[in-house]
């Protein structure tokens, strides 16, 4: 059998051809894992004084995966559209896809209509398309939605000339404001406050908000190495000397874990890592990267190894560092990402692929490797259920976060042979059959 390509393509089709007594029914054959159906579904073009703009739905209830909205908060969010910006554009890039290269352009217009006199952005739009300006986790300040909208615009600034001009003109132009919120922050001294006798920084973002931290560099970095900036270059020094205060001992638990916020640390979003590699490409910064390969090393190993936490709480009394609280649940394709990315920078930086095969096997939570032994991704249609509350319950909804993350968990290994190789050979031995189209 002559392969047309190489990886999974070939993979499946001589493991079809092989084992066909082993399934049901006959198999529909699938390019590639990653599959923008559902994605596309949630996805909505909406128009606003006389603008087109994108935005993306935040849920998809079961089994029908209907949009549905939030009372509290809305129907779209720019935390959403900014991670959904970020798959677009590469995925364009990759496969010279237009329709997905006009949906970014249309997602960004969105973010640059929710930036705010301040250079923040707010998060939420009610149903009829208004700015829902006054909710906590809604207003135009720095956190999770503002500094990732930075991030989608930093990507959009440096996939070069994808968009129009006149679009990245308005994108830089709106990236700069947001960074000055940043790089114009009055010097903070490098003071230490002790939560539950764990020693954090106290000038992160909300004091000790080590995860909020690595998601900001994710835009000084390239910043910086496209303007030479000295306060840009003084900002990341801060950010990064933060982060690297949050991390533990590496011979007991946690294994070297940086910290997420105070003396807590959660899966969702934790980036550090990631983004101390990421910094590491500043020469002067090149010392980053073994921090953060301590904790791939340790405290990722370990959990691969063990078992997924959600959470934990840590304390410390006369040296001796004790566990308030680790949870288990729930974990979600947002947990998975940041581990996936790290793992994957790690293999680019060293070469090792011991890195590139952690991330698949991290990625392969997406296919049963998990407590639930469920398979949370369809490549069929591109749906990631919404997580695994304990081993017998899944919940089956696909809003807009889990479906991005997976995506993005997906497009990141595809971008890294070992890591594909690696997943691939997994599927191979442990998937017989994928869930049914539906």
């Amino acid at each position: 059998m002559k392969m047309k390509r190489t990886g999974l393509v070939g993979l499946l089709l001589i493991v079809a051809a092989l084992q066909v007594s082993c399934v049901n029914q006959k198999e529909k054959l699938i390019e590639t894992l990653l599959n923008t159906a559902h994605l596309d579904h949630l996805y909505e073009e909406i128009t606003i004084e006389g603008e087109v703009l994108g935005i993306i739905h935040i849920y998809a209830e079961y089994p029908d995966y209907h949009w549905i909205g939030d009372p509290s908060e809305g129907i779209a969010c720019v935390d959403d559209a900014a991670r959904a910006a970020i798959f677009y554009i590469r995925y364009a890039d990759r496969y010279n896809n237009h329709k997905a290269r006009q949906k970014a352009g249309r997602l960004l217009d969105f973010l640059l209509h929710m930036q705010a006199d301040n250079g923040y952005f707010y998060n939420f739009i009610w149903d009829d398309y208004t700015i829902h300006k006054y909710y906590t986790r809604s207003e135009a300040k720095g956190d999770w939605w503002s500094y990732r909208a930075l991030w989608a615009l930093t990507e959009a600034v440096q996939s070069g000339d994808m968009f129009e001009p006149d679009l990245v003109a308005r994108i830089d132009s709106a990236l700069i404001r947001g960074l000055r919120n940043v790089l114009e922050q009055k010097q903070v001294s490098r003071d230490t406050i002790d939560f539950s006798g764990i020693p954090c920084p106290n000038w992160l973002p909300y004091g000790a908000a080590a995860d909020l931290a690595g998601l900001l560099l994710l835009s000084l970095v390239p910043y910086y190495q496209s303007h030479g900036s000295k306060i840009c270059f003084d900002r990341i020094s801060d950010l990064a000397e933060g982060i690297l205060l949050m991390q533990q001992k590496s011979d007991s638990f946690p294994y070297g874990a940086f910290l997420s916020w105070q003396n807590k640390w959660h899966a969702w979003g934790n980036i550090q890592s990631y983004s101390l590699i990421k910094t590491a490409a500043i020469a002067d910064f090149s010392g980053y990267a073994v921090p953060a390969l301590t904790e791939i090393d340790h405290f990722y190993t370990w959990m691969n190894r063990d078992t997924l936490l959600a959470s934990f709480e840590l304390a410390k009394d006369e040296q001796v560092v004790k566990i308030l609280d680790k949870m288990h649940y729930s974990q979600i394709a947002y947990a998975i990402r940041p581990i996936v990315y790290s793992c994957i920078a790690a293999y680019e930086w060293s070469g090792d692929e011991t890195y590139a095969r952690l991330a698949a096997d991290y990625a392969a939570w997406l296919f049963g490797r998990n407590p639930a032994r469920m398979i949370m991704y369809n490549p069929h249609t591109g749906r990631c259920f919404d997580g695994i509350n304990a081993p017998d319950q899944v919940n089956k909804n696909s809003g807009a976060e889990s479906t991005i993350e997976a995506l993005l968990v997906l497009q990141a290994i595809e971008n890294c042979p070992p890591a594909q190789s690696h997943l691939n050979d997994y599927i191979l031995r442990n998937i017989r059959k994928w869930p049914v189209k539906q």
